[in-house]
Order: C-alpha cells, then structure tokens, then sequence
C-alpha cells in the first residue's frame, strides 16, 4: 500500500496494517527489537493498524488508523515524539498526539497533520524546523505556529512545509539553499508562505473546431476586489499562443477562462502542450502580488 525509504533502509506497509522494513538497523529503524542488520523484510513488533508511514535518517515513524503515531529507531533529538532521547528497537506511542491523519519526517524531526488541519512537530529543532517559533528540540509533539486550515505536509532535510485548503504553501525551518521559497536565505521558525505560488492552471484544455484557439483555465488566490490580469502562453512543439484575461477578484481560489490564440505555426491539436501564466494582482495602481505557474495540459479535441 506504501514505501518509505530512510538513508540505509525501507519499510513497506501491507494491505492488512502490517509494517516490513530491511536494510541497516543499527539505531532499531527497522523496528524488530534487533539493532541486526537484514537484507530482507521483518516485521515490525507489534504494529498493526497502519494507515500511513514514513521515515528519516535513523528513525521510521507509522500513523494507525485510530489516529495515533507510532515510531521507532534512533531518538537523538526526540524524534520519536515519546518524550525521551532513547532510541526504540520497536514501536512506542508519540505522546500526546491524537487525530493525525498525516505524517512526515526530516532528518532529525517529524510532523503530523491532524484532522482539524493544524499541525504538530517534534525532534530537531536546530533551525527552526519545528515551526513553534523556537530552536530548542522537542521531545513530544509541539503546535507549529500560527497554521491552520492545511490540507497536506510535507518534510525534507531539516525543512517542513504544508499546503492551506486555499491552495497556499507556506514553510519553515532550513533556507540555506532557498528551499522556503521566499527569496532569501534566512531560517525561518515560523512559517512563512511562498510567494506567486497560489496560481494554478486546469490541466484540461478545451480546443476550438479551427485548432487556433484553446480555453485554458487559470486558477488565482487573491484578496476581494483587487483587480488580477493573466498573461498565458501555450506552446505544443513548434506552435505557441498567447491569451490574456482578467476581472475583479471575488476573494479565495477563482477560475478565469483565458482564450489562447495562435500566434506562431499552427494549429494546435489534441495532446499535450506547456502553458505559463503570469497573474499580476493590484489594489487601485498598486501591484501587490505576481503570480507564476508553469505545467503541462492536455489539450482535448474540439466539442
């Protein structure tokens, strides 16, 4: 049903809530009650009810169906989520968490989406990562700051980030190498959302009877009535177009059809092309947001 992949080892969820793992095991990652190396599944002692797994450097970490997490393997920075620094050679229950629905894990730390959309990390902390607006490490789960309403979580490294249900990304912890995404290179311990990130287009591209003209359907996030103007091009081998459309915004994620002509070669036909929006929000004369998305759609024959 699922795989996770740690730096030395894998674990495998079954179909009945069963947990293998195989490879290194020299911090108890692979959950058996042996630090014994093996190079073919074992089973994890006394897990059973799994829905979801995941895995860091030394640590695995499984979300059961009645919405607590276990986890096991090594615990340096609390990254089992039980309250200790002691590694685990099989599972112990995260203390205090309770109606995850989702689960992530960095190097060092891990997070857990639960079912109310907020979001709760423990383990490392070094730069931030937990998102709880501190550097101290923490041994059992800690509310990340000021997040609500996200609909999925994801981690890498020492960095964490999550997606809003209004289609927002916003991340915390590591910016070394920009991986934030906010323009700089400065940590953060409290999530910071990504800019011109919220823009999307409809993979699904309607084409004309002529083949010069495709409806493509960009998707803006922006604030209720400010004023947003799309720019698209469509390029499908040596064909592009251009198209533009724009209005008032109605606030949240809003559809705005924009025709895409043909200006160079033609004509477009049914398959795939690439499309990049540009969408410049403004508040009067102000502009206050640009917007980029590339992607690929599939353009769908005439009607």
């Amino acid at each position: 049903m699922a795989i996770a992949a740690g730096a030395v080892w894998a674990c495998a969820l079954r179909a009945d809530g069963t947990v293998r793992c195989w490879g290194a095991n020299s911090a108890g990652q692979l959950g058996d009650g042996t630090i014994t190396f093996h190079p073919t599944p074992v089973a994890v002692t006394g897990l059973s009810n799994a829905v979801a797994i995941t895995a860091g450097v030394a640590h695995t970490c499984a979300l059961r169906g009645d919405g607590t997490v276990g986890c096991w393997g090594g615990n340096n920075n609390g990254e089992l989520g039980d309250g200790t620094t002691t590694t685990r050679l099989t599972p112990v229950t995260v203390a205090g968490l309770a109606n995850a629905v989702a689960l992530t894990a960095g190097n060092f730390h891990t997070c857990a989406l639960r079912a109310d959309g907020t979001v709760r990390c423990w383990g490392d902390n070094t730069v931030g990562q937990l998102g709880d607006s501190s550097t101290t490490d923490r041994l059992a789960p800690v509310a990340v700051s000021g997040l609500s309403n996200v609909v999925a979580v994801p981690a890498g490294g020492a960095t964490t980030c999550a997606v809003r249900v209004d289609g927002a990304v916003l991340c915390w912890g590591s910016n070394a190498n920009g991986q934030l995404g906010d323009g700089t290179t400065t940590d953060r311990r409290t999530p910071a959302e990504v800019p011109s990130f919220r823009a999307n287009v409809d993979p699904t591209a309607p084409l004309a009877s002529n083949g010069h003209r495709v409806l493509v359907t960009a998707v803006i996030n922006c604030p209720v009535d400010h004023q947003v103007t799309i720019e698209m091009t469509l390029a499908q081998n040596e064909v592009t177009g251009l198209g533009q459309a724009g209005g008032k915004c109605r606030g949240g994620l809003t559809e705005y059809p924009v025709e895409v002509s043909v200006r160079q070669g033609a004509p477009f036909k049914p398959g795939r092309a690439r499309a990049e929006i540009i969408a410049t929000t403004r508040e009067g004369h102000k502009v206050v947001d640009v917007q980029e998305w590339r992607r690929e759609v599939e353009i769908d024959p005439a009607p």
